[in-house]
């Protein structure tokens, strides 16, 4: 009699922990996925179709005038090319340096945002840069940068995209100042949704 409810004990303890492991199974296996976990978000997404872009708003600019830099980011399918999901992206601009050369003061735009597939082309950011050049340059470039986390298989991967866009140098207009004389060229900037202005000198 004492070993059949010795016996009963056991199963029940047996059957208790069974069902804890079951438990504990289905808990993990529905834990929401997020920046933390690898993961090919959406399923069956085969590209990595995370693009910047960098507009200005002059093609000609003199000394001591302002240019400002729109930064602008996307990440949609493309016919058979399903977009991954990008996180965590933080995005920059690095302005010209006084040669000219995209090396100069640096402003962060974004420094963790998310992209997911169907981002469509979105505003992130301006950067305004008061033109300062050594004597004798004649063209400034300026880069914009982008880096996040790409969800494109069990094991993600970093996305990495760099673009530069170049701007030329003229002299200053010799009589009537800077806001009488002629002013360089400004081409329209297109209207597109966005986020709030950030990033400033």
């Amino acid at each position: 009699m004492l070993r059949s409810l010795l016996r009963a004990a056991q199963r029940q303890q047996k059957n208790k922990v069974g069902l804890l492991f079951v438990l504990a199974t289905l808990l993990l296996s529905f834990q929401p996925l997020g920046t933390a976990y690898a993961d090919q978000n959406p399923s069956g997404c085969n590209s990595n179709r995370f693009n910047i872009s960098i507009v200005k708003n002059r093609t000609e600019v003199y000394e001591g005038q302002t240019l400002t830099y729109t930064v602008t980011a996307s990440n949609v399918d493309f016919g058979s090319d399903i977009a991954c999901n990008i996180t965590a992206a933080s995005i920059s601009v690095t302005l010209p340096a006084p040669d000219g050369t995209p090396t100069g003061t640096v402003i962060n735009l974004v420094a963790s945002q998310d992209f997911p597939a169907g981002t469509t082309t979105t505003i992130v950011g301006t950067a305004d840069y008061v033109v300062h050049v050594n004597p004798g340059v004649t063209d400034i470039v300026a880069e914009a940068s982008a880096q996040g986390v790409l969800h494109d298989a069990p094991v993600n991967h970093s996305a990495l995209i760099v673009k530069t866009i170049g701007t030329s140098v003229v002299a200053a207009p010799s009589s009537g100042g800077g806001s009488g004389g002629p002013t360089p060229s400004t081409p329209a900037t297109p209207a597109l949704p966005g986020l709030p202005r950030t990033g400033s000198l």
